[in-house]
């Protein structure tokens, strides 16, 4: 069940005007997620409901099962936590992210046909970013199989930026990149209509308002999705940061 919350957030004009008008957001919460606190795969076992879903850890495997199918996911071998998992909106695919040795890497499963796919070794991103928090790292659109996560481009100055997968996509690259790049980005949501993500960074600037919204225009042309302008929202305050992640 899709539940809302709205979050005002002050624009700051680029003019400098002083009006600070306010922009209602109705952001999408995805009731079917779990947030599985940094489970370490050498614990003993344990399970999490997702749906009609349960997902066990068994060592080095991931068990997802319900009453009729069971799937076994392997981990790469140097895997050490899973974060959270999210259902998408039909309930066929299902999102996980793992800590690895160097990074996140975020793995999709097909739960009708039990194939999955790590797009962050096999699509081209190697490791992902690790620095945003909770589950706010990943997300499914609230009336799509459309995925949004934090990805990090490596190198000397590793720079995080949202990318987008589309599991029906017929275009190549599958992934594609909804953001600029970033040093820091916290967390990425959508907004209940599907057609927008929210995104929060550093405003790279001295001064009581340190973080930035940030939001991205999601177009669907025949058929397929695709991110599109890219606008600066408002900046937040501390307190107003830690309520977007409530």
């Amino acid at each position: 069940m899709t539940r809302l919350i709205i979050i005002f957030i002050t624009i700051v004009l680029i003019t400098g005007c002083t009006t600070k008008p306010q922009v209602e957001i109705n952001y999408y919460v995805n009731s079917n997620q779990a947030n599985m606190g940094n489970q370490r795969l050498d614990d003993i076992k344990r399970e999490f409901a997702i749906a009609d879903w349960t997902l066990q850890v068994q060592g080095q495997t991931l068990v997802i099962s319900n009453n009729s199918q069971s799937h076994t996911i392997t981990m790469p071998s140097d895997a050490q936590h899973i974060h959270s998992a999210h259902l998408s909106f039909d309930q066929r695919y299902l999102a996980f992210d793992i800590e690895r040795m160097h990074g996140i890497n975020v793995i999709v499963v097909d739960l009708v046909s039990g194939e999955y796919i790590n797009i962050s070794e096999d699509l081209g991103f190697l490791y992902n970013y690790w620095n945003y928090l909770g589950g706010y790292g990943l997300a499914w659109a609230p009336n799509k199989n459309v995925l949004v996560f934090i990805g990090v481009r490596g190198g000397d100055l590793p720079a995080a930026a949202v990318r987008m997968y589309y599991p029906g996509s017929q275009e190549r690259p599958q992934l594609k990149t909804a953001s600029r790049e970033h040093t820091n980005l916290y967390g990425v949501k959508w907004d209940e209509s599907g057609e927008r993500i929210y995104f929060l960074v550093d405003t790279m600037e001295v001064g009581d308002d340190p973080y930035l919204l940030l939001r991205t225009e999601i177009e669907e042309i025949d058929g397929e999705y695709f991110p599109g302008d890219i606008s600066r929202i408002g900046s937040l305050q501390a307190d107003e940061f830690d309520l977007w992640f409530e």
